[in-house]
C-alpha cells in the first residue's frame, strides 16, 4: 500500500515538472540570447582593447588629444 502511495507521489511530482508536450519547464528558455551578448561583449571588449594598445599617439592626429602623449 505505501510503494502504491509513493508510485502516485512520484508520478504527480513528474507531472508537475512537465509540459502538456511532455517536455521538461526547466528545459525551454531564453538564455541563448544573453549568451550570445555575452560573446559579442567579450569580443568588442577584445578589439577595443587590441587598437587601444597597438595605436601610437602622433600629434595632428584626432585622438591625440584624448589619449596624450606616452
Amino acid at each position: 500500500m505505501a510503494a502504491q502511495e509513493r508510485e502516485a507521489a512520484a508520478q504527480v511530482v513528474r507531472a508537475a515538472g512537465s509540459n502538456t508536450d511532455g517536455t521538461d519547464s526547466s528545459s525551454s528558455g531564453g538564455g541563448g540570447g544573453i549568451l550570445i551578448l555575452i560573446i559579442l561583449l567579450i569580443i568588442v571588449l577584445g578589439i577595443g582593447f587590441v587598437v587601444y594598445t597597438s595605436y601610437i599617439p602622433e600629434e595632428g592626429d584626432p585622438l591625440y588629444d584624448v589619449l596624450g602623449e606616452e
